[in-house]
């Protein structure tokens, strides 16, 4: 009996050990290595690498628009966008003591599509005990309104008419939607 709790210890031990070592280990990053690692996650596809640089629930606001989202709508919004495969890149940093100032360049096939160039903004990330907690766009440093407005429009106008199966396209944040949006985009470049 005394020989078969001495071994289950010794099991209990090893256990524990294993779990240690096999758990993942939490390093310090910077605040500019958060934000570096959140965009490096975008690009690669990763929601795993991000899903532990934000905090449980991230707000972001794009001018009067405030939404405040919980990891899991961060992953739906996540899913919704990698369809389009964008491509973020970091132009600048610029780090306070809780957030950091933020050029980020992104070029998707739906910006393409709506302006030809990559869309540049400036955002504020705010940060709190190592995770990001908001983002906010400050800045569009180049959009080109003149020809993204009329695009799009055109487009919805476009796809009422011709394919009104993928009508609502521009509204729904599904994956389903992403991917209708893709074909409107796809149909309307073909038979346009």
């Amino acid at each position: 009996m005394i020989m078969v709790k001495k071994y289950a210890w010794i099991l209990i031990i090893g256990l524990i050990v294993i779990f240690i070592s096999c758990h993942p280990r939490q390093i310090n990053l910077t605040n500019e290595q958060i934000v570096a690692n959140y965009y490096k996650g975008l690009n690669d596809g990763d929601f795993s690498l991000i899903i532990n640089l934000v905090s449980d629930s991230i707000q972001t606001t794009e001018k009067e628009y405030i939404i405040t989202r919980s990891r899991k709508e961060l992953y739906q919004q996540f899913k919704w966008d990698s369809v389009f495969n964008p491509k973020y890149e970091l132009i600048d940093l610029k780090a306070d003591s809780n957030s950091i100032e933020a050029t980020v360049s992104k070029t998707c096939k739906r910006i393409e599509f709506l302006q030809d160039t990559s869309l540049i903004i400036k955002v504020m990330i705010d940060l709190k005990n190592g995770q990001m907690t908001k983002i906010q766009i400050i800045d569009y440093v180049y959009i080109n309104f003149a020809k993204w407005q009329p695009r799009r429009d055109s487009l919805v106008v476009w796809i009422d008419k011709k394919h009104p199966e993928l009508s609502g396209f521009l509204n729904d944040f599904t994956i389903k939607g992403a991917e209708n949006y893709l074909k409107a985009i796809e149909f309307y470049k073909n038979e346009k």
